[in-house]
């Protein structure tokens, strides 16, 4: 039992390691990809591709930073948001090893060839599935038909990016992590959502399960308890490092064309 107990605790411990590392190189693509000046919704498919890989490989026997770096430079592509190579590889290696590397170096050259080998290898092991469905429009048109304002918007907003460090995308619909993230919004803010006809609540209006909200939510929060240092729920929206970085998008009325289309604009928080 002795030898059991403490196998499992070393197993725990691993995972526990492994999810730490994973949420750091999430935040790692997320900054990589503000630096690259990539839309929020590029920057969230090369995370959700950098998920997929690791759903099927082994943690421990891929470079974490090499794949995150190759799904970014292929999001790009995916998103037709492109940035070249070599801009890619620049402000990644800067962004790890805090400082430069010449262009013109052997090393400069060998990651640049390593980032295309790496990326055949992530497109095989994802099946060459390349289309990534968001929550972030579904966000925008949820709290419209629920009549929030901007500032319920832009938490839930937050939330959302948030849940990128974890593997919801891969258990729950966007529309289920757009929900929660208005819940988890409008308690963080002590927002009071308003009630469909016949006092309905806001969730049977948007046809979700209050407990399947309360699921995902909990795994968003577990982020937080986790890391106590984390600045809950605006942990994305580093203002003064990315200042007049708004998305334009009205309120009244549906989501039109523009709206739909704003998470592909090298924009990372929304203005409603």
């Amino acid at each position: 039992n002795r030898m059991n107990n403490g196998a499992q605790a070393g197993l725990l411990a691993s995972q526990k390691e492994m999810a730490n590392l994973t949420r750091a190189t999430c935040s790692f693509l997320q900054e990589a990809g503000i630096q690259l000046r990539l839309p929020q919704l590029t920057i969230a498919t090369a995370i959700v591709f950098f998920h997929k890989y690791f759903a099927c490989r082994a943690h421990q026997h891929h470079d974490q930073h090499m794949i995150g770096t190759t799904c970014l430079f292929l999001a790009g592509k995916v998103e037709e948001t492109p940035k070249k190579l070599r801009d890619v590889v620049s402000v990644t290696y800067k962004l790890k090893y805090k400082e430069s590397l010449k262009p013109d170096s052997a090393e400069f050259n060998d990651l640049c060839d390593q980032i295309l080998l790496h990326e055949r290898a992530v497109l095989q092991t994802i099946g060459f599935e390349l289309n990534v469905e968001h929550p972030y429009k579904y966000l925008l048109s949820y709290v419209k038909s629920i009549q929030g304002d901007r500032n319920l918007a832009q938490v839930a907003w937050n939330f959302v990016n948030d849940s990128l460090r974890t593997t919801l995308c891969l258990s729950f619909p966007p529309q289920l992590i757009a929900s929660a993230s208005i819940y988890l919004a409008s308690r963080f803010l002590d927002y009071h959502l308003p009630e469909g006809p016949g006092k309905k609540p806001w969730w049977e209006i948007l046809e979700t399960k209050l407990e399947d909200l309360e699921v995902v939510s909990n795994q968003i929060l577990d982020l937080y308890e986790n890391h106590p240092n984390w600045n809950k729920a605006s942990s994305d929206t580093r203002k003064e490092e990315r200042e007049g970085d708004n998305v334009e998008c009205e309120m009244d009325g549906g989501l039109g064309k523009e709206e739909e289309s704003m998470v592909r604009r090298p924009k990372n928080e929304p203005e409603m």
